[in-house]
C-alpha cells in the first residue's frame, strides 16, 4: 500500500509546492524598481476576471504533448473571483512507468486577489476505479489537507500546517526523501522577483498586443507568461522545459 500510496502522492507533492510558490509570489513579492513599459500587476489581474475568457493550454515538452490544462476565471460576486482548472497531464513514475493524472478543482480569492482556498481533486490511471485524492489548502487559517479515497473507504488523510516544515512532515510520511523538496527554490524565495510588461506575441503569423508577466530568481526566469488584452493565456514557458500553448 506504502508503495501505490508513493505513486498517488508524487503529483500532490508536486501540488503542495508549486501552490505555495504561486502564493508566496502572490503575497509577498511585488514588482520592484522601475522598467519600460513595465504595468502593475493588479491591473493584468483585473483584465482576466473583467473579460472572464477562459484558457485552453496544451503542455508540451521535448516536441511532445504530454497533456492539457484548462483555466476559467469568473467572479460570483462584487467580494469573489474564482478560477476553476481541469486537465491531465502524463507522468514517468519512480518505476519507470508512465501514469496520466488528471485533476479538476478551483482557486477562490477575495477581491484583492487574496487566495482564501484552493481544492483538487486529482485521479491516476490505470487505478482502481473511483479511487482519488481530495486536497484542500486554506492558507488563510495555514493548513493544507488530503483525503485518499477508492469510492467511498478512505486509504489515507493527513493534514498539516502550511509551512515548509508541514510539507517536509508529509514527504516522510510518505516514505519520499525530503531532499527532494529541499531543492527547490521555496526556502530562497526571498530573492525572487515578479513583474508586468506591455509585450506583443505573435499567433496565427498575426502579431497581437499582449501583457507579458515573468517570475524571476537570481537573473533567472521561473516562468514567463504571455497575456492576452482580453485576459486569455496564449503562452507559458517554464523553467521545467515545459511549454503551455493555447490551442
Amino acid at each position: 500500500m506504502r508503495l501505490a500510496l508513493q505513486f498517488v502522492m508524487y503529483p500532490l507533492i508536486a501540488a503542495f509546492w508549486l501552490v505555495m510558490w504561486a502564493l508566496l509570489l502572490r503575497t509577498e513579492l511585488r514588482p520592484k524598481g522601475a522598467a519600460l513599459r513595465e504595468v502593475p500587476l493588479e491591473h493584468v489581474e483585473k483584465l482576466v476576471f473583467r473579460h472572464e475568457e477562459g484558457s485552453n493550454l496544451a503542455i508540451h515538452a521535448d516536441g511532445t504533448r504530454l497533456g492539457q490544462l484548462q483555466l476559467v476565471p469568473h467572479s460570483p460576486s462584487e467580494s469573489q473571483r474564482v478560477v476553476d482548472c481541469t486537465g491531465g497531464l502524463q507522468l514517468r513514475m519512480p518505476d519507470g512507468n508512465r501514469e496520466r493524472v488528471s485533476w479538476k478543482g478551483s482557486i477562490e480569492m477575495n477581491d484583492a486577489f487574496a487566495v482564501q482556498l484552493i481544492h483538487l481533486v486529482l485521479a491516476m490511471s490505470p487505478s482502481p476505479s473511483g479511487s482519488n485524492v481530495e486536497l484542500t489548502i486554506n492558507p488563510v487559517e495555514k493548513w493544507a489537507s488530503y483525503v485518499w479515497k477508492n469510492g467511498a473507504e478512505v486509504l489515507d488523510q493527513q493534514t498539516c500546517p502550511f509551512t515548509g516544515e508541514g510539507i517536509q512532515k508529509l514527504a516522510e510520511h510518505l516514505g519520499i526523501d525530503p531532499g527532494i523538496l529541499q531543492t527547490t527554490s521555496f526556502a530562497k524565495s526571498g530573492s525572487a522577483r515578479i513583474s508586468a510588461h506591455q509585450s506583443s506575441f505573435v499567433v496565427h503569423e498575426e502579431k497581437v498586443e499582449t501583457y507579458e508577466v515573468t517570475i524571476e530568481e537570481n537573473e533567472q526566469t521561473l516562468l514567463d507568461i504571455q497575456i492576452s488584452q482580453l485576459g486569455m493565456i496564449l503562452q507559458a514557458k517554464t523553467i521545467f522545459g515545459w511549454t503551455l500553448e493555447n490551442e
